[in-house]
């Protein structure tokens, strides 16, 4: 027993001595590495893989400015709150670097959106949906309805009484540049717009005019927004969005942006 006691008191001094020495020798090797411009990788690696990581974006508001002198007839139906933000409005996020494009979504399950007919209206008048998607067409009241498209391809014109639906998929994506127009041959009055567009960057306003693209290639890219109903287009100047870079882009149409010809 006197001998285990006498091993083991030999052997632990040693280790401690042992363990100290490698400390000094560590704590050298670092100080001659950092002399000569060499430093560990390790902290420097996980940065840059966090910037990597980091999600592009963009957010924004739209908002319209009234003019007294050219009054906006349909601003009391759009126009929201004391910071006029402006409902209904389509956003759409354009690529303008050459080689900046939008990489296709994998295993993306399609979505069906409600275009209802109610009190002589489409409900709502405007959609925005993603190239794939489905719009189911309904008559929910007495009056006998129709719904026609003369810009898709193929194009349609259904009949609907009360109580029936009509699913269609879009195949016309033009986005922003061009929405589809809805109509009734029946009643005048009744126009809806679809935006379809090829890819995920895109936004309906609602009462808060807010709008939010989020990860995306870093590139050169404009805005597009248009608002069907109101009559309203304006495409923005160019930005540099950097990657990992995230900004505030808000947008406020006005009497100015009213299109020159109505559709």
């Amino acid at each position: 027993m006197q001998e285990k006691r006498q091993i083991c008191q030999y052997i632990f001094p040693k280790r401690k001595r042992m363990q100290s020495r490698n400390g000094h020798l560590w704590k050298l090797a670092l100080a001659i590495g950092f002399s000569v411009g060499w430093a560990p990788t390790l902290d420097l690696k996980a940065e840059t893989s966090q910037n990597k990581n980091a999600a592009t974006s963009i957010s924004g508001t739209v908002s319209y400015q009234t003019d007294a002198q050219r009054p906006w007839r349909f601003g009391r139906y759009y126009i929201k709150g004391k910071d006029k933000h402006l409902a209904e409005a389509v956003v759409e996020l354009i690529p303008v670097s050459p080689n900046t494009s939008f990489p296709p979504q994998i295993n993306r399950t399609p979505k069906t959106y409600l275009m209802d007919q109610e009190n002589f209206m489409f409900v709502p008048e405007t959609l925005a949906v993603q190239l794939g998607d489905k719009v189911r067409f309904k008559n929910s009241e007495e009056a006998f309805h129709n719904v026609m498209c003369l810009d898709d391809k193929p194009p349609f014109n259904v009949n609907l009484a009360k109580g029936q639906e009509y699913i269609h998929e879009p195949k016309v994506a033009d986005g922003t540049l061009k929405p589809l127009n809805i109509r009734c041959v029946f009643h005048g009055s009744m126009k809806g717009w679809l935006v379809v567009v090829p890819h995920q960057h895109y936004k309906l306003t609602d009462a808060s005019g807010a709008f939010q693209f989020k990860d995306f290639p870093a590139g050169t890219y404009k805005l597009r927004v248009i608002h069907p109903a109101g009559d309203l287009v304006l495409e923005t100047d160019a930005r540099e969005i950097t990657e990992g870079g995230s900004i505030q882009w808000n947008i406020a149409l006005s009497p100015d942006h009213l299109r020159k010809t109505k559709q």
